[in-house]
């Protein structure tokens, strides 16, 4: 049982309200004017004129006579029960910090926690636990799957323990983003048709063995299209069929990451045979079907991609054949369309020469400025060929679909000496050429036209006589 308090003690809690406002007097004062405090004085005086003169208002003094008694008594008691602060104010108030801070949420720091993972018992509340995993779903778009982590200590969260604590359309919405073999695609400007370059054949069951096999007849049947009298077969094509049934024999493909080591080889020589072959004519050789011979080439680029389990090393070979093969068929409406950068099939020219020459043959100026602001401000990935549109920021990008970090000045991987607005690869170009390819961030003052309207501004001011 708690000790009850003394007399001094309570005298100095009743004080506390007349401290605000006479905060320049002592305690003593301070129980005196308590005791016989003004309104008091004025009652006992007033109450007798108020009979004789003033009937009407005796009435009220009395009732507020009785209401300042009532609050005065009510202040007492709330004060002894300790009940007119907050409850974890005063814990904190009372000197326990390390209690008070061990009870708050992870994330707010201020709500009591109600909930703790099981897998590193860090605690939050249930409202921002919530809107934690919702923005982490919500941001979760791209190629590979993402894991929720900790927000405290970055260990990966079950699925099954974070689920609990939100809608079942939130998690319906991660596991439709959120899945392994998922291919990048695109639409048809024309139709609205979902492109895609190649899919992960779950349906069909095939060993690594059988796979190489269908490979190896493709390549034998695409260069046997190549085949001319004319044309012997180079040794190029000689080792890369050698390197391939080395590669398969010795079960190098089992390693990570040697599946697109050999379907970049194989691929690059299937191309150069082709391209060979269709700069090769003469009378006494056969008619060459390229689109049949690149048709073949990217059918065994499929089946290389088809080989590879790891989900992340899939959606790389993915990329590699999409830089291969990038122009797409709409099964609707049988147009083409470059999954590189979103238009129309452009052979023989890049995304970039695609995107120049539309800009000289656009008509109207909403189109030009719409063309001319992609031309300036779009490059191609080194790494997945995708193009990236970017119009702010420094020269560090990461792409969001394959995860490759370079600079956007010179396309190299990002290191130390490609810096964030002036990369270190172009101090050998002219100064102009540094000048018209820097730009500022937004929200940073752009020192280079500051300085060259300050020049402009001098040299008119001065005229030289």
């Amino acid at each position: 049982m708690p000790a009850k308090q003394s007399n001094s003690q309570r005298l100095s809690d009743i004080c506390k309200p007349l401290s605000w406002f006479f905060p320049d007097l002592d305690e003593t004062s301070l129980q005196l004017l308590q005791k016989f405090n003004i309104l008091n004085l004025l009652l006992v005086y007033c109450v007798p004129l108020f009979y004789i003169f003033y009937p009407a208002l005796l009435l009220p003094a009395i009732c507020f006579r009785s209401l300042s008694f009532l609050i005065s008594k009510l202040w007492a008691k709330m004060s002894e029960a300790n009940i007119i602060r907050d409850e974890d104010t005063a814990e904190y108030m009372g000197g326990d910090d390390m209690n008070f801070w061990l009870q708050r949420c992870s994330i707010c720091l201020d709500s009591k926690f109600s909930l703790f993972l099981d897998s590193c018992r860090d605690q939050f509340c249930a409202d921002c636990f919530a809107r934690y995993i919702e923005e982490s779903v919500n941001s979760s778009w791209g190629l590979s799957v993402k894991k929720i982590h900790c927000p405290v200590c970055q260990e990966c969260i079950p699925q099954s323990e974070w689920a609990k604590f939100v809608s079942p359309a939130l998690v319906e919405k991660y596991n439709a983003f959120n899945q392994p073999y998922r291919p990048f695609s695109r639409f048809c400007q024309d139709c609205d048709t979902e492109l895609v370059a190649c899919r992960h054949e779950n349906s069909i069951r095939m060993c690594r063995e059988t796979r190489f096999q269908v490979i190896r007849d493709m390549i034998d049947r695409t260069l046997d299209l190549c085949a001319s009298p004319c044309l012997p077969v180079t040794m190029t094509t000689v080792a890369m069929l050698a390197r391939f049934q080395r590669d398969r024999k010795s079960g190098q493909s089992y390693r990570n990451g040697c599946v697109k080591e050999m379907h970049h080889y194989v691929i690059s020589g299937l191309l150069a045979c082709i391209d060979t072959r269709d700069q090769h004519s003469c009378s006494t050789c056969a008619y060459f079907d390229k689109q049949q011979a690149h048709q073949l080439a990217a059918n065994v680029s499929r089946q290389f991609v088809s080989m590879e389990i790891v989900p992340e090393y899939w959606k790389s070979l993915q990329f590699a054949h999409i830089a291969y093969f990038p122009d797409v068929t709409c099964t609707t409406c049988d147009r083409a369309t470059c999954l590189r950068c979103g238009a129309f099939s452009h052979p023989g020219m890049t995304c970039r020469e695609n995107l120049q020459f539309n800009l000289s043959i656009s008509e109207t100026s909403d189109e030009l400025d719409t063309i001319k602001w992609k031309f300036e401000n779009s490059r191609c990935c080194p790494s997945c060929s995708i193009m990236i549109h970017r119009d702010e920021g420094c020269n560090k990008v990461d792409c969001s679909l394959c995860g490759y970090r370079f600079c956007w000045a010179c396309l190299s991987a990002w290191s130390e000496k490609c810096g964030f607005y002036q990369c270190g690869y172009q101090q050998d170009q002219p100064a102009s050429d540094v000048a018209l390819e820097a730009k500022a961030e937004l929200g940073v003052p752009d020192v280079l036209t500051i300085e060259r309207r300050y020049s402009t501004s001098t040299t008119s001011s001065n005229p030289v006589n």
